[in-house]
């Protein structure tokens, strides 16, 4: 069977810098139900940069404790296992996600400051509804678009027609990608955190976070990486042609458990924090 153009792109991903070992070995750790807090912090404790950010994102004011954090033990103990994905994730990724993104008429920097602030009001989301989850869903927001850039660098010259499509149609950016490609970044991302491993609700975010009601299952970080997104293409951060036609589906503001007042408040507290957020999470 002839190998589809997706799955070659996919297969090219070997030809980028990879992601650094100590999250790779974060994420294994992640899909192991028996990984105790030791196992992490052994993990960690190999990696000197990876201790210094965790170490400083730790008693950043993004995080707002009130002793300091010593030690990667006690920072571990105090903010979890999923708070400390979050952070190795931002590490692992930010160097990828700073790069110019021209395909989709985004500077350096920009979709790197989208997806921190689409992380930072995933979490504040979650902490209204599903407070278990709000570092899991600040890791899916931080890496939802991450099918944004691998499918610029690898399809570049398509990029026209996929403008085209979207300002004579007037259709969505991620509709005209199908139109155009036969399948869009959401596909491409999906597909991307699988041959990372990475655990099936971030996957399923990837996938859906423009389409969060197609969820059957594990559907609640979809839909509130959907909620943070819109709320980051309104607010014009990092929004690039992405940010044409965006289709908001007003479902996920059940799920989330929010009404027009409670989208002011998660807006009013993403524009309070963000600047802390990106100086926090920043290398």
């Amino acid at each position: 069977m002839e190998e589809s153009r997706i799955d070659k792109i996919v297969r090219r991903v070997d030809d980028l810098p990879p992601l650094p070992t100590t999250f790779m070995k974060i994420v294994e750790l992640s899909r192991k139900p028996n990984a105790s807090m030791k196992d992490l912090v052994d993990v960690i404790s190999m990696d000197q940069a990876m201790v210094m950010r965790i170490l400083r994102v730790c008693n950043s004011p993004f995080y707002g404790l009130r002793s300091e954090i010593t030690s990667v033990a006690h920072g571990a103990s105090y903010l979890g296992f999923s708070a400390i994905q979050g952070i190795a994730a931002a590490q692992a990724t930010s160097g990828i996600l700073n790069k110019k993104v021209d395909g989709y008429q985004l500077d350096g920097g920009e979709l790197y400051k989208h997806s921190v602030a689409t992380a930072l009001g995933a979490r504040i989301i979650a902490e209204k509804r599903y407070r278990a989850l709000k570092d899991t869903a600040f890791t899916g927001g931080l890496l939802h678009d991450v099918g944004k850039l691998i499918l610029a660098q690898f399809v570049s010259e398509e990029f026209e027609k996929i403008i085209e499509a979207v300002e004579k149609e007037q259709i969505s950016f991620n509709e005209a990608e199908q139109k155009v490609l036969g399948f869009d970044h959401t596909e491409l991302g999906e597909k991307i955190a699988a041959k990372w491993k990475l655990a099936d609700n971030l996957r399923i975010a990837i996938r859906y976070h423009h389409n969060p009601s197609l969820c059957k299952n594990d559907g609640q970080i979809a839909h509130i990486v959907h909620v943070a997104d819109a709320i980051s293409m309104m607010l014009g951060i990092g929004a690039g042609t992405d940010g044409l036609n965006y289709v908001f589906h007003k479902e996920s503001l059940d799920v989330c458990g929010l009404d027009e007042k409670g989208m002011e408040e998660v807006t009013e507290k993403l524009i309070s924090e963000l600047e802390d957020a990106l100086r926090s999470f920043s290398s």
